[in-house]
C-alpha cells in the first residue's frame, strides 16, 4: 500500500496550458499524488495569473472535471503578508507529507 503525497504548486509556476497540463497528469489517486489548494483562493490566483484567455478557459474547464486530483487547504493558516512560497515552506515543517512546486523556492 502507497501513501498518498500532498503537493503545493505555486500557481504562477503553472500559468500556461501546457505547463499546467504536463504537471496536472501526474495527479491523481492512482498515481499517489494529489494538489494542494493552498491558500483558500488558489484557483482564483491560478486564473488570475494565465495570460491567454484561450488557455484560462482550458484550465477551468479542466478543473471542473477533475476534482479528485486536488485537495482544499483544511483549515491551514495562512499569512497573507507573507508570500506563497513562504507559507508553504512553513507549512510544510508542520506536514512532512507535502512536497513543493514553484517557480523559485
Amino acid at each position: 500500500m502507497s501513501m498518498i503525497r500532498e503537493f503545493a504548486v505555486e500557481p504562477r509556476a503553472i500559468a500556461d496550458w501546457s505547463t499546467f497540463r504536463y504537471v496536472m497528469e501526474k495527479f491523481g489517486i492512482p498515481e499517489g499524488r494529489v494538489l494542494s489548494h493552498l491558500p483558500k483562493g488558489w484557483i482564483k490566483r491560478l486564473l488570475s495569473g494565465v495570460p491567454d484567455q484561450m488557455d484560462r478557459l482550458r484550465i477551468e474547464e479542466f478543473l471542473k472535471r477533475n476534482q479528485s486530483a486536488r485537495v482544499g487547504p483544511m483549515g491551514r493558516p495562512y499569512d497573507p503578508n507573507e508570500t506563497w512560497s513562504d507559507n508553504v515552506l512553513i507549512d510544510r515543517r508542520r506536514r512532512e507529507r507535502l512536497a513543493i512546486g514553484a517557480s523559485s523556492v
